[in-house]
C-alpha cells in the first residue's frame, strides 16, 4: 500500500517539476537563439541541442534540489554515501546486457517502422548521418556531446527521474507503479523508448537495492561512455556510409535485433524479478535519513 500523506514527499508535487522543466526548456531553447545569433551558428546546428540540453537538465536538476528543500525534504538522502566495497562486476555484466537489449530492441524498432513509414526512416537516417558533418564547430560539438552524455546526463536524470520522481510516485502510489512509470516517462524521452524504459527499471532497483543513488548514475555514465567511445571509435562513419546503404541495414535490423533481446532478456529478467522490492520495503530515501540520524 502506498504511504500515508505524513510521509517526506507529501509536499513534493511532480507535475510542479514537469511543468519547472518545460519553461526551462523553452528558456534553454531561447537562450540557445541568442548564441546562435552572436556566434553565427545556424540554428539547425547540432551543438545546439547539446547545449539546450545540458542547460535545460542542470537547471532542473538545480530548481527541483531547491524545490525540495522548500518541501521539508533533504536532497542529499536522495544520493546517499557513495558505496565502499560495492560490487561493480555485476553492474558491469548488467551494463552488457543492457547495452544488448536497447540496441536489440532499437533495431527491431527501426525496422518495424521501416515497414510503415520507410520515408521517415530514410529522413531520419539521413539526420544521424548530418550530426557531425553539419556542425560549423565539429571539435566543440564533441566536447558538449562527452558532457551532456557523460556528466550531466547521468547526474541531472538520475537525480530527476530516479531520485525525485520514483520517490513522489512511490509515496502516492506504491513501489511497483512508481518503478514502471518514471522509467516508462525516461524512456519515452529517448528514441528508443522500450529499451531505454528497461534501462530505466534496472536503474531504479540497482538504486533500491544499493540505496544509493550513486550506483546508477555510475551505471548510467558506463552506458553513455560505451556508446559515445563506440561512436568514436571510426572517425569518420558519415562520410563512408550513404543515407541509402543505412536506412538498408536499419530496414534489415530484425534479425540481429530480435536476437540481441532473445540473449539478454532473460539476465535482465531474471534480476527485475529477483530485485524487485516486496510491498512496504524501504525507500532509499526514508532509508539514508535514518542512517544519517
Amino acid at each position: 500500500m502506498p504511504p500515508s500523506a505524513n510521509s517526506a514527499f507529501a509536499a513534493v508535487r511532480s507535475r510542479r517539476l514537469l511543468l519547472a522543466f518545460f519553461l526551462l526548456l523553452i528558456g534553454a531553447s531561447f537562450a540557445s537563439g541568442t548564441v546562435s545569433y552572436w556566434l553565427g551558428i545556424p540554428l539547425d546546428d547540432p551543438l545546439l541541442t547539446y547545449f539546450i540540453f545540458i542547460l535545460s537538465f542542470s537547471l532542473t536538476a538545480a530548481w527541483a534540489w531547491w524545490d525540495l528543500q522548500q518541501a521539508g525534504v533533504q536532497p542529499q538522502h536522495l544520493l546517499g554515501r557513495w558505496p565502499r566495497g560495492y560490487n561493480w562486476g555485476w553492474v558491469l555484466g548488467l551494463a552488457i546486457a543492457l547495452l544488448a537489449f536497447s540496441l536489440g530492441s532499437g533495431l527491431l524498432s527501426y525496422a518495424l517502422l521501416y515497414q510503415l513509414a520507410p520515408d521517415w526512416v530514410a529522413e531520419n537516417a539521413e539526420s544521424l548521418l548530418a550530426i557531425d558533418l553539419d556542425s560549423r564547430f565539429p571539435k566543440l560539438l564533441m566536447l558538449l556531446e562527452a558532457i551532456a552524455l557523460m556528466l550531466v546526463a547521468p547526474l541531472a536524470e538520475e537525480f530527476l527521474f530516479r531520485g525525485v520522481l520514483f520517490h513522489r510516485w512511490a509515496e502516492k502510489w506504491g513501489l511497483t507503479p512508481a518503478i514502471w512509470l518514471s522509467s516508462l516517462l525516461f524512456g519515452l524521452g529517448h528514441a528508443n523508448p522500450v529499451g531505454l524504459t528497461i534501462v530505466g527499471v534496472v536503474w531504479t532497483l540497482l538504486y533500491c537495492h544499493s540505496r544509493t543513488l550513486w550506483v546508477p548514475i555510475a551505471a548510467h555514465f558506463l552506458n553513455n561512455a560505451t556508446v559515445y567511445l563506440l561512436t568514436r571509435i571510426d572517425s569518420s562513419p558519415a562520410e563512408s556510409q550513404t543515407a541509402a546503404a543505412l536506412t538498408a541495414t536499419l530496414a534489415a535490423g530484425w534479425a540481429p535485433g530480435l536476437l540481441l533481446m532473445i540473449a539478454s532478456a532473460p539476465v535482465l529478467g531474471y534480476f527485475i524479478y529477483r530485485y524487485l522490492p516486496r510491498p512496504g520495503a524501504k525507500l532509499p530515501y526514508e532509508h539514508n535519513a535514518s542512517v544519517a540520524r
